[in-house]
């Protein structure tokens, strides 16, 4: 997995390209290369992002941090930052997106419905198990 950290702004509207290449051998001995390339459009509006999210995704980065971590933290730790980082997801479609509600209802954006429900299916499972489901 890789991060990248853009400093500069972007214009609304524009779209931010990314391109990827992997060079591999066949089992002939053939030497390929296979580029992806992917262009997104770029918003200043939040709900914008919520709105076009990847739920599978974003769970798959989710786990694949986690994963990282395995070795050098107690799995009770990374349970609670997997827990903590999808509360942090859905209060900041709370905070900045959402329309005013009573405090006690639960407001989720429609391509994240169901990242509370996948968050606690991994916290209920050793972490091993999990693993080994994201892998399939």
């Amino acid at each position: 997995m890789v991060t990248l950290k853009h400093d500069d702004k972007l214009q609304e509207g524009s779209e931010c390209s990314f391109q990827s290449a992997v060079l591999y051998t066949t089992i002939d001995g053939q030497r390929r290369i296979r580029v992806s390339t992917l262009a997104l459009p770029c918003t200043t509006m939040l709900s914008n992002l919520f709105r076009s999210a990847d739920l599978d995704t974003q769970f798959a980065c989710i786990l694949k941090q986690a994963a990282s971590e395995v070795p050098t933290a107690p799995l009770s730790r990374i349970r609670e930052q997997v827990t903590n980082l999808c509360i942090n997801i859905l209060h900041s479609y709370r905070k900045y997106c959402a329309t005013v509600s009573s405090s006690g209802q639960l407001i989720l954006p429609e391509a994240l419905k169901l990242l509370p429900l996948y968050t606690l299916g991994i916290s209920c499972l050793p972490f091993s198990q999990a693993l080994h489901f994201q892998m399939i």
